[in-house]
């Protein structure tokens, strides 16, 4: 009876542990809704200074996604401060037209969760719902090419 009850302490703190990792992090979808493959390039920095040279290596990571599929951005929350996500896309190749977002990473304003929609001319950003997470996402700036969207 004693090693049952051990059993379940010891899995019911397992558990507690996968759930509270796996939602501590917010989360950034990028869906794809063109009728090309996108280039992804994505890289998180503190904001209150320049990019380190390990922050620029993430730029070096390139994740494709195929049209009409998605792709979930990693957003670390191991940075002591606010910290931005920035990511940038170019469409068909990788010299191709594009758009990037900047996403502000902090304690207390935005959401657990986004959804960034990319269309050939537009982005299209909705909140998603999540239970929990310890940090939260805010995009800060839009862009299509090299002009600035709403």
């Amino acid at each position: 009876m004693k090693l049952n009850k051990k059993f379940l302490v010891i899995l019911s703190i397992a558990l507690l542990i996968i759930f509270y990792f796996s939602r501590l992090a917010p989360t950034i979808y990028l869906h794809n809704n063109t009728n090309k493959d996108l280039y992804i390039y994505s890289m998180q920095h503190t904001g209150s200074m320049e990019p380190t040279l390990e922050e620029l290596q993430q730029l070096k990571r390139i994740n494709v996604i195929r049209p009409n599929e998605q792709i979930s951005l990693p957003v670390s929350i191991s940075y002591s401060e606010d910290s931005e996500l920035f990511s940038k896309w170019k469409i068909g190749s990788q010299s191709g037209n594009g758009g990037s977002i900047i996403a502000l990473i902090n304690d207390s304003k935005g959401v657990c969760a986004l959804e960034v929609f990319i269309q050939e001319n537009s982005i299209e950003v909705i909140d998603k719902e999540a239970i929990y997470c310890a940090q939260k996402v805010l995009i800060s700036q839009k862009t299509i090419g090299d002009q600035i969207v709403e």
